[in-house]
């Protein structure tokens, strides 16, 4: 039989295992004050943590695993000079919006109907907006915007305004030119000429992208009671 330890063998064990206790709950109360990070674990602090490299290169360098995010923030404040390549994926370039204007220069005189094209506009959805000045022989103009499938309806169709021999067409729809659709072609049509001055005024057509369309219908209200007068009094 082994012989049972002595009580000083005892007396000092324990004295052992309370230093290692001791130890331990000093050590997460010193990482608690913010002074050594224990890795895996919970850290507080009274303040702010500063890490700074005193050299060239990044102060910190987080890495995780697969797909996993290297850093969350539980704040929704703005960080101050935080920075990002991307947002969900898209290049900052990839998030400008980049209109299309095409100018119409003098031209005519015309006699029936002209298709104004417009070359090098992508595929898309975009609001499209004209503004045509022309001259004309006493007689106005009419232009819309068709796509070249041929059985789109007529967009953004407009009839001249005449005045002092010139006419105006403005107009204004939401187009897509991308699929079967095919490119927007304006047509202008009647006795008139494309009118362009530098410095004066311009026949113009421009188009803005725009990323979704959700189409919606007006609600028409009910069809007013007709009114009937007699002997002076509407009833």
């Amino acid at each position: 039989m082994r012989p049972s330890p002595k009580p000083q063998s005892r007396t000092l064990t324990v004295l052992l295992a309370a230093v290692v206790l001791v130890g331990g709950a000093n050590l997460a109360a010193y990482a608690a004050n913010g002074r050594p990070l224990l890795i895996g674990q919970s850290n507080t602090g009274t303040k702010a943590t500063t890490l700074e490299n005193t050299r060239k290169g990044p102060a910190l360098v987080l890495t995780s695993k697969g797909k996993g995010p290297s850093l969350k923030v539980s704040g929704q404040g703005t960080v101050t000079n935080l920075s990002a390549d991307r947002v969900d994926g898209y290049d900052a370039r990839d998030l400008m919006t980049t209109a299309y204007r095409y100018g119409i220069p003098s031209s005519g005189p015309y006699d029936g109907e002209i298709a104004v094209t417009f070359p090098g506009l992508p595929e898309g959805q975009y609001l499209m907006a004209y503004s045509i000045i022309t001259s004309t022989n006493g007689s106005g103009t009419q232009c819309y915007a068709r796509q070249s499938d041929g059985a789109t309806t007529a967009q953004a169709m407009s009839w001249s305004a005449n005045a002092g021999g010139y006419s105006s067409n403005n107009a204004t729809a939401l187009v897509d030119t991308r699929g079967d659709a095919g490119p927007l072609t304006l047509y202008c049509y009647g006795v008139f000429s494309f009118y362009s001055g530098a410095g004066d005024a311009e026949s113009t057509v421009a188009f803005t992208p725009v990323d979704s369309i959700t189409q919606e219908s007006v609600g028409l209200p009910a069809r007013a009671r007709a009114r009937t007068t007699s002997g002076g009094v509407t009833r």
